[in-house]
């Protein structure tokens, strides 16, 4: 193999190194996007479920009031609890 046939070769090496590297480089910018999304949309859910973890102790405080408003055998009691 020639010198100019060993720089050729070395040549063609870095090119295709340059390639693969802007093709990670699109691969890490589309994957931020993604993960950027992804994260939204985690915490939107988020958000949901402490909205969600909310109403259900509300609505356990107001059936627990109506429970002992009522009493044990089903009869109202003085003045309501609500």
């Amino acid at each position: 193999m020639t010198i100019e046939e060993r720089f050729e070769k070395i040549e063609a090496g870095i090119r295709d190194l340059i390639v693969v590297s802007r093709t990670v480089l699109t691969s890490i910018e589309e994957l931020r996007g993604a993960q950027k999304h992804t994260d939204e949309k985690l915490d939107a859910l988020i958000q949901a479920q402490t909205e969600s973890e909310q109403k259900v102790s509300r609505l356990a405080d107001t059936v627990d009031k109506l429970v002992r408003y009522r009493g044990p055998n089903g009869q109202g009691g003085e003045s309501s609890p609500l």
